[in-house]
């Protein structure tokens, strides 16, 4: 029987990967060709080893890569600042909560991007908030999930996890969840491994509530 949803946060409760691409791009002055998908197909991992992965034809050293990323995470916090949890995902959530299940948020990403896109009354709504500061590993390591259910006091089996991201998909089915893919930023067919697949956010809550 399913007690808790956790959500994940970049793509499915915030539509803000394209300020993610956009940010990075502008950090790298525009002079290495990446496309928008070569990022969205990486979300959920650790930011950091992403950059790296991306940016690894050019060969930076520890000290430059971790310039970069705060340079990046700097024009993030700035081009970012307005954007805000999906409308839709707030009464997901106050319906979900109605109706007695525990509300986890899962990400990578830290608690400065958590707390810049969701304002207090709406983070109250989740009963426990995990970000990238907290784990050793990161998606699609299921350590992320299991110890966001871990901290709600459910067992796997009784956890539900809506992800946009094939990685994010990996780490909750590696977890033994039931995961519900959100097309926001790759195609259906990317999140296959999903047990089920959405296109409007409003479409989780029967899914929930027949299982």
């Amino acid at each position: 029987m399913i007690k808790a949803v956790l959500f994940d946060f970049d793509g499915t409760l915030v539509d803000n990967m394209p300020t993610h691409y956009e940010s990075l791009m502008k950090a790298l002055k525009w002079e290495v060709k990446i496309e928008p998908m070569d990022l969205y197909l990486q979300e959920g991992r650790h930011s950091p080893d992403i950059i790296a992965d991306l940016l690894k034809d050019l060969n930076l050293d520890e000290y430059e890569l971790r310039r970069f990323v705060q340079r990046k995470s700097n024009l993030y916090m700035k081009m970012g600042e307005n954007l805000r949890i999906r409308p839709e995902a707030v009464k997901l959530i106050n319906k979900l909560k109605k109706l007695n299940y525990k509300i986890g948020l899962v990400t990578g990403s830290p608690m400065k991007y958590v707390k810049l896109h969701i304002k207090p009354r709406h983070y109250a709504l989740f009963d426990y908030v995990l970000t990238g500061e907290e784990t050793e590993k990161f998606k699609p390591d299921p350590e992320p999930y299991l110890k966001c259910a871990e901290k709600l006091g459910m067992k796997p089996e009784e956890c539900l996890a809506i992800d946009n991201a094939p990685i994010g998909v990996e780490s909750a089915k590696s977890a033994g969840m039931i995961c519900i893919g959100f097309v926001s930023t790759v195609s259906e067919e990317q999140l296959k491994r999903a047990d089920f697949v959405i296109k409007e956010l409003s479409e989780a809550e029967e899914i929930i509530k027949k299982l």
